[in-house]
């Protein structure tokens, strides 16, 4: 879940990822914050970290089912597998695709060697890309022009989501959603059970050990869907 909102104090806008209480996604914020460490840990050179989605906070919410863990981002457009939805053959260029790819590697290569991550869930809706401010800015005047649709329950409010506009310039790709992050800690065989059903690689349908190439495999399966 996000929302967008803006910091008074700061005068920009954030996106707010929220787990909803469970002990699955206890779990995964958990993982999330773990490596957000790691990657704060990493070298501050690393051509890697500047495509990996930035922590700027973490905070907890109480509700009437618990309390919620929400984590601070800077605010981001939309996802490739979005941006591939607008255009009506269903691909994306390829010199898109290869700007893309240049910096998914530089970001799994700081994930795997210098903070021992395995993503394990690389995916187009996974890899989000930035935009001017115009967006927002834009998103911010409809909404006090014209709110959203709501339904008041008992429980709470739930308002429909309201799309993004184009932005004037497209920012560049960044890999996102860390919940399903695995630590390859040294000496520790992997074999839990990861990746998308359509992404899977051989080991983990062969139910043998794996390591990080795994991603690897994600990645050149996002691109040979891109090109059916």
């Amino acid at each position: 879940m996000r929302i967008f909102l803006t910091i008074v104090s700061e005068c920009r806008h954030v996106a707010i990822k929220i787990y909803v209480q469970s002990a699955f996604t206890s779990s995964q914020s958990d993982t999330e914050l773990e490596v957000y460490k790691r990657i704060e840990n990493a070298p501050q050179h690393h051509p890697g970290r500047n495509t990996i989605r930035t922590l700027l906070d973490s905070f907890e919410v109480e509700g009437p089912k618990g309390r919620h863990r929400c984590l601070v981002h800077p605010a981001l457009w939309e996802s490739l597998l979005d941006l591939k939805h607008r255009n009506p053959i269903r691909r994306l260029p390829a010199p898109v695709v290869a700007f893309v790819l240049k910096r998914l590697f530089h970001a799994l290569d700081l994930l795997h060697d210098e903070c021992r991550v395995a993503h394990t869930d690389i995916k187009e809706a996974n890899i989000l890309l930035g935009a001017d401010d115009s967006v927002l800015a834009d998103f911010e005047r409809e909404q006090s022009k014209n709110p959203c649709p709501r339904k008041e329950l008992p429980e709470g409010t739930v308002y429909q989501s309201r799309e993004l506009n184009m932005p004037r310039a497209i920012g560049e790709p960044v890999l996102c959603d860390f919940g399903s992050a695995v630590s390859l800690n040294d000496g520790v065989e992997h074999r839990e059970d990861i990746q998308p059903n359509i992404y899977r690689a051989p080991e983990i349908i062969l139910d043998i050990p794996w390591t990080c190439s795994v991603d690897i495999w994600n990645v050149g399966c996002m691109v040979g869907d891109n090109r059916t």
